[in-house]
């Protein structure tokens, strides 16, 4: 890879990571979605979550701030929510990080951030790939370039919309060497497993065509 192309793909990776996380961050309350078991009774899931079922508690969170909830109600689902991520639920604690602020509030990046975190920890590829963003913008938070570059690789291997983005902004950073030693072999595997996912930037830059 030219020095002139690894700079295009610095480029457009930072750019579009700071408008991928502006538009995450508008759009946090659709994005974690409910398990199956979100069409339990409530009562279920209550029982659920005292008996420390994350999921239960994932589920019971997601259900309370459907529609348009108070802020009494809101603020009961984030406590259940953060009882969803304590009982080991990766996706509670992304869901809980993208509510913790009512709709127009100021984030709370750093205790987001702490959240995708642990989200990522459990397992959660939507907290691996939000979080990773936060980190490598510095959006709120000192910004950390090897946290960054491990969380996108971590996401690169789970499932969801921003799959592909997070194998790009992988790519990019074991290429350019941000947040470690530059690897372009292992740049070159995110970047594939980005084009395989339909990411034709990624596409570009190993010179092979955009999947159908």
């Amino acid at each position: 890879m030219t020095m002139t192309r690894i700079a295009n793909i610095l480029r457009r990776a930072t750019a579009t990571a700071i408008a991928a996380l502006t538009a995450s961050v508008a759009a946090f309350p659709a994005m974690a979605q409910a398990p199956a078991r979100d069409g339990a009774a409530v009562a279920d899931l209550e029982t659920g979550c005292r008996k420390k079922d994350g999921d239960s508690c994932l589920a019971l969170g997601v259900r309370l701030l459907e529609g348009a909830p108070s802020a009494e109600t809101r603020e009961r689902a984030v406590e259940i929510l953060l009882q969803g991520c304590e009982h080991m639920s990766g996706a509670a604690c992304g869901k809980a990080a993208a509510n913790l602020a009512a709709p127009g509030a100021t984030p709370d990046w750093p205790r987001m951030a702490k959240l995708f975190d642990r989200g990522c920890g459990l397992q959660d590829s939507w907290s691996c790939q939000t979080g990773a963003m936060i980190y490598y913008v510095g959006s709120g938070v000192t910004k950390d370039w090897v946290r960054a570059r491990s969380m996108f690789t971590a996401g690169c291997g789970g499932s969801g919309d921003l799959v592909a983005k997070a194998c790009r902004y992988a790519g990019t950073m074991y290429v350019a060497g941000q947040g470690g030693d530059k690897s372009e072999d292992i740049a070159k595997l995110m970047f594939k497993r980005a084009c395989d996912k339909r990411d034709a930037a990624s596409c570009k830059v190993l010179n092979l065509p955009t999947p159908e």
